[in-house]
């Protein structure tokens, strides 16, 4: 191999190791540092600044015909949505919803694109986004200056619980009122069978009444004055049926749905997932989570003091005590 070849070869190979393939902005900054690592070594290092341009080119090209093809969908927005925490278990279940328009989408994806190449994470969710907020700088400066909105929906399983046990749904009240000597089988056949369908109504009675009130919320919150044809729901695959959810949200209106069974291909449902995990975070009383809320996220909350959508927004809120809902004002 000729010493011209040679130096284009391994020219190539440095600036891929340095240099994401489908880049971000702030990405010639990137491919300047690698430069730096081979200027002043004779023709290797002329033929990497050569190779460089060559790849900046291509790589705005590339970002533009991104964006192009974005801003070419007839949706003016973008609504991405990620959930933390169990229906029915644990602290919280909390829904984010992100708000954006598909041209501020491709800076977004072409940022959280390159920090997964930098970082060799498979997947971006909170807690592996916090670990490596050494090597976002520039990923989180971008997020920082991104023209978007946030909506967190907010509920308690406690909540949901407390209703069950006092009886609120007549359909489960007739379901635990089966005998055993109303089914065949026997009596542990007939136990087996009756709490697997409990289990499943409760699951059924979550989602058509909390759940609806999460999505439906965030619906009227974000969307509420633009045509049903210019915006679509992006959501992460949640834990009921796809086709059910996208029942619910059918039912609030939202006619456009796209259900992500793997987000680590949308990094949109990537970022609803930082946002999630961070809130989820502070609630939790996690210092580097509220830093980073208070730094990043916070001036893009829509509006924290609306009367009729507050945010976050509790879920049935006469269900919260006083102690729960003051919590909720370490967001303001």
């Amino acid at each position: 191999m000729a010493i011209a070849q040679m130096g284009a070869y391994f020219a190539q190979r440095i600036l891929e190791n340095q240099t994401e393939k489908e880049p971000g902005e702030g990405q010639e900054s990137r491919q300047r540092t690698a430069t730096k690592r081979l200027e002043g070594h004779g023709t290797v290092g002329t033929l990497f600044r050569e190779q460089s341009r060559r790849l900046s080119a291509k790589d705005r090209e590339i970002s533009e015909l991104v964006g192009e093809r974005l801003h070419r969908m007839s949706m003016e927005y973008l609504v991405f949505s990620d959930e933390s925490g169990r229906w029915n278990e644990g602290d919280y279940y909390l829904r984010s919803w992100v708000k954006i328009s598909p041209k501020n989408y491709a800076v977004l994806r072409k940022e959280i694109v390159f920090l997964k190449h930098e970082t060799g994470i498979k997947e971006l969710k909170w807690n592996s986004f916090k670990n490596s907020l050494k090597k976002a700088g520039d990923t989180i400066e971008s997020i920082r200056n991104l023209d978007c909105c946030i909506f967190i929906t907010l509920s308690i399983p406690g909540h949901f619980k407390d209703r069950l046990d006092n009886n609120k749904y007549v359909i489960l009240r007739t379901l635990q009122g089966i005998r055993p000597e109303q089914s065949t089988g026997g009596e542990q056949v007939t136990e087996t069978i009756k709490d697997k369908i409990i289990g499943a109504a409760q699951h059924t009675i979550f989602y058509n009444f909390f759940e609806k009130q999460h999505i439906e919320n965030a619906k009227k919150a974000l969307v509420r004055d633009i045509p049903t044809q210019d915006y679509k729901f992006v959501i992460d695959s949640p834990q009921c049926l796809d086709r059910e959810w996208a029942k619910i949200a059918n039912e609030c209106g939202i006619a456009n749905i796209t259900v992500e069974k793997k987000s680590e291909t949308a990094p949109g449902i990537e970022f609803a997932d930082i946002i999630v995990g961070c809130i989820h975070g502070c609630l939790q009383d996690d210092g580097q989570a509220m830093k980073f809320y208070q730094e990043n996220l916070r001036a893009k909350m829509l509006d924290m003091y609306s009367k009729e959508f507050p945010n976050p927004n509790l879920i049935f809120f006469q269900d919260f005590s006083a102690e729960q809902k003051q919590k909720i004002n370490i967001f303001r």
